[in-house]
């Protein structure tokens, strides 16, 4: 919470007037190297415009078009570290939504044997029957049927951003 209120107090200075860029010459390529680690892990942006600007003493408006450039030119450099995360993600969720429909595969398949052998309006209602009792399977298997979409489409994205580079 703290982070939060100074990076607030550092915009407001800023719009103010009441801030000044200072003479300071840093080391940027370790400032680069760790935005761009942060950024790879996920650490949220106004997090790490508040870390360059304590670091340089630079105003939160240069110190936003630094991570914006930084961004833009290393852009294969990050899609290059976000990959392993976003293969795991997409992977856990293609595996974690097969186990699910072939879970449910089974109990619905029951469902759908009951209901073409039916013969009678009874054995169609009972077909019927057992398809309620298996709305969580089919629940389920709507559910993994999403993640295994959801896993697919995190796995093109991260192979095209690693690519084209972002």
């Amino acid at each position: 919470m703290q982070w939060r209120g100074r990076a607030v107090a550092m915009k407001h200075a800023e719009y103010s007037g009441q801030a000044s860029d200072p003479p300071l010459s840093p080391d940027l390529s370790h400032m680069q190297a760790d935005a761009l680690r942060m950024l790879a892990s996920g650490v949220d942006e106004n997090d790490i415009l508040l870390e360059v600007c304590g670091r340089t003493g630079w105003s939160w408006a240069k110190a936003e078009d630094f991570l914006r450039r930084l961004v833009t030119d290393r852009r294969q450099e990050l899609a290059r570290r976000r990959l392993p995360l976003a293969l795991v993600i997409s992977l856990a969720a293609l595996g974690a939504g097969a186990v699910l429909l072939g879970a449910c595969f089974f109990g619905l398949r029951d469902v759908a044997v009951a209901a073409w052998q039916a013969r009678r309006p009874e054995d169609f209602s009972q077909a019927l029957a057992l398809l309620l009792l298996q709305a969580p399977a089919l629940e389920l298997a709507i559910l993994g049927t999403a993640m295994i979409a959801g896993g697919s489409i995190g796995l093109v994205r991260a192979s095209s951003d690693l690519g084209r580079g972002a």
